[in-house]
């Protein structure tokens, strides 16, 4: 039926359902532009984080640049031996930082309180403390010799010098 033989109600309800179609189309449209200036804008930030720690972990020679590949060096296979000999999983496993990364993010949308983020992460330090300074033992169990090291346990005297805070061994 051609608008022009429609009665007036009929006429300004497609005219409103129009409007509303185009708004709806519109709102739709510009959501979904800021949703994937987001994700890119937030991927950028991901790559930029790992790149920073992916150079430190260079830097410290945990592991070397070998054409595209990076390959781990001893030092980290006796700090991974180490940390697991210790009990102190929470740094070895791989989730970590992305756990982290979304925690972050979910504080950028106000989803979460830094408050609380930063508790957990205290929380863990504290366990990790706790863990070496409760640790009694001569030396700490683990695989040296095949961690690249040579060595077929290590002396807790030897990490002295990576510590935070005061040694914990005598």
């Amino acid at each position: 039926m051609p608008m022009r033989n429609m009665p007036i109600r009929r006429k300004l309800m497609t005219i409103n359902l129009l409007t509303s179609s185009a708004v709806l189309l519109l709102t739709c449209t510009a959501f979904i532009t800021y949703e994937i200036i987001t994700l890119q804008r937030n991927m950028l930030q991901g790559y930029a984080t790992r790149a920073q720690i992916i150079e430190g972990l260079i830097n410290e020679k945990y592991m070397y640049r070998e054409g595209r590949d990076l390959i781990p060096t001893a030092k980290a296979f006796q700090l991974m031996t180490l940390l697991r000999g210790l009990g102190v999983e929470d740094l070895t496993r791989p989730d970590l930082t992305g756990n982290w990364e979304f925690q972050l993010s979910e504080m950028e949308k106000g989803k979460l309180e830094r408050e609380t983020f930063m508790a957990e992460i205290a929380r863990m330090a504290e366990r990790i403390v706790k863990k070496a300074k409760e640790y009694d033992r001569d030396t700490i169990p683990g695989d040296y010799a095949t961690a690249g090291g040579g060595l077929l346990g290590l002396r807790p005297s030897a990490f002295k010098r990576f510590s935070c805070v005061s040694p914990v061994w005598r």
